[in-house]
């Protein structure tokens, strides 16, 4: 891609940021106190949701910093995040909390490391007015928000998971190499019984890779991954390394590839991209 390709591609990246806070508004609604978006699926993970808003997130935050965009349509970035984050927090999703909070985090340090070299003091106060604000949006979450975000449930059923098929894979030295085959992590498992269904998926997209096609199904996963994030490196798209390193975190506790992939290829088209300043190669 030309410069000027991947420039519109990231104002894609932001309108995508405000047509999901436009589904979330006009299609949302809330089961089990938690923002759920109306589907074909009986059973739309709000986790999952949260990781459509990374991307956008990485590139409203280069937008606003890197670009000579006028301070109007800069401010309508700003909002789109706050309404972002607004959307992100009614998932009630840790990972997706979690992630989304850090991607703007490593951006900003990014951004503005040479004045926390030069000037660390200002950069401490900064910091101080970031941790203040924090703290009062966190007095602003409702108790049953709060106490899930702060909840560790889900995690240990999550972990009983990964024991289990860790354990199966412990047990067939072959498959583990080659793989159990596409979707076995369901027969593997028994953490499903207490929802009233079989095995769960691993939530965890490395898990998932690594069992259903074996280590070396893992390792070829890993080396298109750190092999795209490398290259974008070199090319200076720190913006898409963080995206990169925030959705890799989310994916942690998804099963991206065996339920809703769809968010997770934007990961893969983004890390394989290459730009120049004159030609189409992408």
């Amino acid at each position: 891609y030309t410069e000027e390709d991947y420039s519109r591609l990231k104002k894609a990246f932001i309108l995508q940021g405000w047509i999901m806070v436009a589904i979330c508004l006009l299609f949302g609604n809330f089961q089990n106190n938690r923002l759920w978006i109306s589907s074909s699926s009986s059973s739309a993970d709000p986790n999952y949701l949260s990781t459509w808003f990374i991307f956008p997130l990485v590139y409203a935050c280069d937008e606003i910093v890197n670009t000579n965009e006028n301070k109007i349509w800069k401010l309508i970035v700003a909002i789109e995040m706050i309404a972002i984050y607004a959307c992100v927090f009614l998932t009630a999703s840790r990972s997706g909390f979690v992630t989304n909070i850090l991607v703007v985090a490593l951006y900003a340090i990014y951004s503005f490391r040479e004045t926390i070299r030069k000037n660390p003091i200002k950069a401490l106060l900064i910091i101080a007015v970031v941790a203040i604000a924090c703290i009062t949006v966190t007095n602003l979450i409702p108790d049953y928000l709060l106490q899930r975000l702060t909840s560790t449930h889900s995690m240990g059923s999550r972990g009983r998971v990964w024991r289990e098929l860790l354990s199966a894979m412990n047990s067939n030295w072959f498959q583990s190499i080659i793989g159990f085959g596409d979707g076995a992590t369901v027969f593997y498992n028994t953490q499903g019984a207490i929802y009233g269904m079989g095995g769960l998926v691993a939530h965890n997209t490395f898990m998932d890779v690594m069992f259903n096609n074996g280590l070396i199904g893992i390792g070829y996963f890993l080396t298109i991954i750190i092999k795209g994030i490398l290259n974008r490196l070199r090319e200076q798209k720190i913006e898409i390394v963080i995206g990169a390193v925030g959705m890799c975190m989310a994916i942690f506790t998804l099963s991206a590839l065996t339920t809703r992939p769809v968010s997770f290829m934007l990961l893969l088209l983004l890390i394989d991209i290459n730009v120049e300043n004159s030609q189409i190669i992408g």
